[in-house]
């Protein structure tokens, strides 16, 4: 039998994908990753592990890394000085934790075939060994978070010296504040032309 029926016929439709699975699923994602990132457990062996157990490659775990830590900026942006600082001590106490964790760290002590020694009582003989690169690591951020530590290079250049700061442009202020460079104000001449900085 010909069909004679001219109307168009219709394209079955695609099943819609679960976009609201995949989001959950990302949201529990983000989240687990957040707390690795806190616990500063994010290095490469974690990476290839969440991958694995996720089914994804480390390189997506990355990417699941890099979100959370935009977000954090963003959100520190955000904030104001006193939330900002409620934030700071948050995350002060967190990096104490880390770094009195590592510091105390207790390994159980082993015998010659692997087996752990026992005491009299039948626990296990351990003893403090504690995890430098971790304590290092924590005590490294809470200087940053203080600001305790110097910045590892100070250079300051300043090309026009003859112009108050509070007639500079705010343009101009960035700028000294970004690079470090002040440059001559518009007109002003400077000594030894080029580009107007004094290297």
């Amino acid at each position: 039998m010909i069909d004679t029926d001219d109307t168009p016929k219709k394209k079955p439709k695609k099943p819609r994908s679960n976009t609201r699975a995949r989001a959950e699923v990302k949201a529990e994602r983000l989240a687990i990753v957040e707390q690795v990132l806190l616990n500063r457990m994010g290095g490469p062996r974690t990476q290839i592990e969440l991958g694995k157990k996720w089914g994804v490659n480390a390189r997506q775990v990355r990417k699941y890394m890099t979100e959370v830590r935009k977000r954090w900026r963003a959100e520190a942006e955000a904030l104001g000085p006193d939330e900002r600082l409620a934030r700071r001590d948050g995350w002060r106490a967190s990096l104490e934790q880390v770094f009195a964790k590592a510091m105390t760290r207790t390994v159980v002590i082993t015998d010659s075939v692997g087996g752990p020694l026992l005491k009299k009582d039948g626990t296990p003989l351990t003893r403090e060994v504690p995890d430098l690169k971790n304590a290092i690591a924590a005590a490294k951020l809470c200087i940053d978070l203080d600001g305790l530590a110097a910045p590892a290079k100070t250079q300051v250049e300043i090309t026009d010296a003859t112009t108050p700061i509070k007639e500079r442009s705010a343009d101009e202020l960035v700028e000294y504040l970004r690079t470090g460079v002040l440059r001559a104000a518009a007109g002003v001449p400077t000594n030894g032309g080029g580009n107007g900085a004094i290297h």
